[in-house]
């Protein structure tokens, strides 16, 4: 219990908004970019803090809500210049293959799924934020 406190404490000191110029497509794609790597944090936030509740119907659904926040932090990478892809992409990538073997049907092993990959989408959400290739605020 006391980790899932921890880490939604460290994970909304991780987690700050971004810049936004809609003029700018560079600068929205960024913001884009900066958006969808808070929802991933967010989205695992709620995923270990409904497993700390024992509530695993909100665990699935919140997982679902990670998976789809992934998803479209892939996509609005593909929108970044090249130079900021090769910086970033990396990290999507650590990201996605964390939580690729995780299945969150399997209700017994969920909690220590999630908490084996923890440190590595922390990383790498930490990491993106702090690109130099992206503004994130």
């Amino acid at each position: 219990m006391r980790w899932i406190a921890a880490l939604l404490i460290g994970l909304s000191l991780l987690v700050a908004g971004c810049g936004d110029d809609e003029d700018d497509p560079a600068e929205s794609a960024q913001s884009e970019v900066c958006d969808d790597r808070t929802d991933v944090s967010d989205s695992f936030s709620e995923v270990t803090e409904a497993i700390g509740d024992g509530d695993l119907t909100a665990a699935r659904e919140s997982f679902g809500d990670l998976t789809d926040a992934l998803s479209d932090l892939g996509s609005s990478v593909s929108d970044l210049s090249q130079a900021q892809r090769e910086e970033v992409q990396p990290q999507v990538d650590a990201i996605q293959e964390a939580l690729g073997d995780i299945d969150p049907t399997e209700v017994d092993t969920l909690d220590e799924s999630l908490e084996a990959v923890r440190g590595d989408v922390e990383a790498a959400v930490d990491t993106i934020g702090e690109s130099s290739a992206l503004d994130c605020q």
